[in-house]
């Protein structure tokens, strides 16, 4: 349906809820957008998404009363960094989380993020593949040992940080960086003697296991 042809039936209110979110998943009308962002609230998650959205539609949005539409707007790669940084003190873990999946996230935004302490949230900046080194470095101190499972199982984990979590009391954080295909392999000959029967399997389920021929060193 053209531009026209949906604004005129939109004022008809002719328009089914999939016509009308199907548009607002798909156009680049600026001015559909801009009168869609009033509409229901799946209507207004369709428009918070949408990269055409305009900036002034998308500050809107972020405040709105649903947590669906403000975690939708903090994912959109449009959303201007000044809106973002705004959405990293939202009281939603959502939300929060809706930002690590923006490709524009940087790092003070994850500083932000961080200062809040949330569980959930500090997981995700933990698995997240473009997190800097220096706050995987803190969040491998975390008391909470999911939060440290996560840095090890992360694929970006940088290799001296790996060296660090391979002496991880918890045999679960031991396990993730034997997994961990960046684990080096000197790591990986000390893990496959590991105490724990975990680590060890752990250590055969590398993708290097054969090619360091790792099986020579068990005891």
């Amino acid at each position: 349906m053209k531009n026209k042809e949906f604004l005129f039936q939109y004022a008809l209110g002719t328009l089914s809820f999939t016509e009308k979110y199907e548009k607002c998943k798909n156009t680049t009308s600026e001015q559909i957008l801009t009168i869609m962002a009033k509409d229901d609230v799946h209507i207004r998650m369709a428009v918070a998404l949408n990269p055409h959205t305009p900036a002034k539609v998308l500050a809107d949005l972020s405040t709105d009363e649903f947590v669906a539409v403000r975690e939708c707007t903090a994912k959109n790669p449009n959303t201007p960094a000044g809106i973002l940084k705004n959405l990293s003190r939202d009281q939603s873990p959502w939300v929060c989380c809706g930002i690590l999946a923006n490709p524009n996230v940087r790092r003070p935004l994850l500083y932000n993020l961080l200062k809040q302490n949330k569980k959930e949230v500090n997981g995700l900046v933990a698995s997240h593949k473009n997190t800097p080194r220096d706050i995987l470095w803190i969040l491998a101190d975390n008391k909470d040992v999911q939060i440290r499972c996560r840095v090890a199982n992360n694929p970006s984990t940088p290799r001296g940080l790996l060296i660090y979590l391979s002496k991880d009391p918890e045999r679960r954080v031991r396990a993730l960086v034997a997994k961990n295909s960046r684990t080096p392999k000197k790591v990986l000959e000390v893990l496959i003697n590991d105490k724990e029967k975990a680590v060890k399997m752990a250590v055969k389920m590398n993708k290097f296991y054969y090619k360091y021929q790792l099986y020579k060193g068990l005891e």
